[in-house]
Parts: C-alpha cells; sequence; structure tokens
C-alpha cells in the first residue's frame, strides 16, 4: 500500500468526535449505579468499571496523554474505583441480606421440627 492509500484508509475509519461522544455516553450508562439489582447486574458493571480503568492505566503508563490529561485521567481513575468500591459494597449487603432471610426461614423450620403435636 501507498502512503497515499494508508491515508484515506485512516480517514476512512477514523471515529469522529460525534461518534466518540455517543459511545462514551453508552459506557457511561453502562457503568451507571442506578437501576443495579440484581447480583449479575453488579458483577457486569463491575467487569465494565475494570476493563474501562485498564485503558485508562494504559494511557497513563504508556505516556498518551500529557501532565495536564493524565491528572484528569487520574482523577476519573480514582472516580471509578470508588464506583467499584461502591458496587462491591451493594454486592456484599445483598449477600447479607439474602443470608439474614435464609436464616430466618431454617430458624422456622427447625422449630417446627421441635413441635410437640
Amino acid at each position: 500500500m501507498t502512503t497515499l492509500q494508508l491515508e484515506k484508509l485512516g480517514d476512512s475509519i477514523q471515529i469522529d468526535h460525534k461518534e466518540s461522544k455517543h459511545l462514551m455516553d453508552i459506557i457511561l450508562d453502562s457503568m451507571s449505579l442506578k437501576g443495579t439489582e440484581r447480583d449479575a447486574d453488579f458483577v457486569g458493571k463491575e467487569e465494565l468499571i475494570d476493563t474501562f480503568s485498564s485503558i485508562i492505566e494504559l494511557i497513563i503508563n504508556n505516556n498518551f496523554s500529557n501532565k495536564k490529561e493524565e491528572l484528569f485521567l487520574i482523577s476519573v481513575l480514582d472516580r471509578l474505583n470508588l464506583k467499584k468500591e461502591i458496587l462491591e459494597l451493594a454486592l456484599s449487603e445483598t449477600n447479607i441480606k439474602d443470608i439474614k432471610i435464609a436464616g430466618k426461614r431454617l430458624g422456622k423450620k427447625s422449630q417446627s421440627g421441635f413441635e410437640t403435636k
């Protein structure tokens, strides 16, 4: 391929500003804590946060950004880590809630097993 052909190819596959904004909206909505009720939702969102955080860390570690951008990326990374901790906390609360419900059921079953007729 010639240089001109590579430039044309590069231009044709370039993601424009409108597309990148739409992509970021989709990613951020996917990691939102709103509407997260099931354990599977928590786990999926946690995986998304991990993946997105890894991308940000790669950008920082490979010097693809200047110092001002790097500070911004570190700030975003901190907020993502906080969001992940909140998801983990919510997931553990769900498990504790389930354990308490199961404990009550078992308690009732064991009490009925000791009842005399």
